[in-house]
């Protein structure tokens, strides 16, 4: 992931906008947390005129790469990859609210949170 990130910022200085939408396409398909540093690549073309050519093979990537697992197996890979969720209060924000003993954050599980939980989970 970071090979990819770290290449499609190198073009994206060498001004190569497909080339660097390509690899931050790649750069998606391993992990997330590319699509954080989405808005500045977005940003960044956007200044120099070239949004389109950044953003045109963003979709082919993603649709060429899904395409065998969207048509064999379409429920599995729609629930375990494209909804994929992990246990709340394990990592990140949530572990740390979990951290401070308070009842409403004790329970570790993924689904019927009360609602300090729903809250918190979209950090």
């Amino acid at each position: 992931m970071v090979l990819f990130l770290f290449a499609a910022c190198y073009l994206a200085v060498r001004h190569q906008p497909f080339l660097c939408g390509v690899l931050f396409a790649l750069s998606c398909q391993i992990k997330i947390v590319p699509v954080l540093l989405f808005p500045i690549l977005f940003a960044f073309w956007w200044n120099r005129r070239s949004i389109l050519s950044f953003l045109l093979p963003i979709p082919v990537v993603f649709l060429t790469l899904w395409w065998e697992p969207l048509l064999n197996f379409p429920t599995l890979f729609i629930k375990n990859v494209l909804s994929y969720g992990s246990y709340w209060g394990i990592w990140g924000i949530t572990y740390w609210l979990r951290m401070t003993g308070l009842s409403a954050f004790s329970l570790v599980w993924f689904e019927g949170f009360p609602q300090p939980k729903t809250w918190s989970s979209f950090f």
